[in-house]
């Protein structure tokens, strides 16, 4: 669950930005990731509405955090993400790019060698609007 998503808007008129709850409203009724759509509505001296379109994305994920690690496994971990349905975590490993997927907010890799460097990235996703920004986490194993 989340709450309703709100966008602000930019309304201008005659050469003059108008503020968002004084001049006019933006009224929606979308709260998921995905395509969306509000009715911007005019206040007091403006009047009339206008449809409008925009897309919900996914929250930031924050910061990606090594939880333990051994000479040959690493354990990351990170904030939920309101309506993400996966995690993707991505890797190279003796040259070949790895993908994981986990539906919760942390992976434990193994079978890493000693002494690499290795730069994990982590995507959450859902499947209405595809991918949020994702985040980087480097550790030597």
């Amino acid at each position: 669950t989340g709450n309703r998503a709100t966008p602000t808007a930019t309304v201008k008129a005659g050469g003059k930005t108008l503020v968002q709850g004084v001049d006019f409203d933006v009224v929606t009724y979308d709260k998921v990731p995905g395509p969306a759509s509000a009715i911007i509505k005019g206040i007091g001296l403006y009047e009339g509405e206008i449809n409008t379109n925009y897309k919900i994305i996914l929250n930031n994920m924050g910061t990606v955090k090594v939880a333990s690690q051994s000479a040959t496994s690493i354990k990351l971990t990170w904030n939920k993400v309101p309506y993400a349905d996966k995690y993707n975590v991505y890797y190279t490993h003796g040259g070949k790019q790895i993908t994981k997927s986990v539906t919760t907010e942390s992976i434990t890799v193994t079978s890493l060698t000693p002494g690499t460097k290795y730069t994990f990235k982590v995507e959450a996703e859902d499947v209405i609007s595809g991918k949020s920004a994702a985040k980087e986490a480097a550790e030597t194993a």
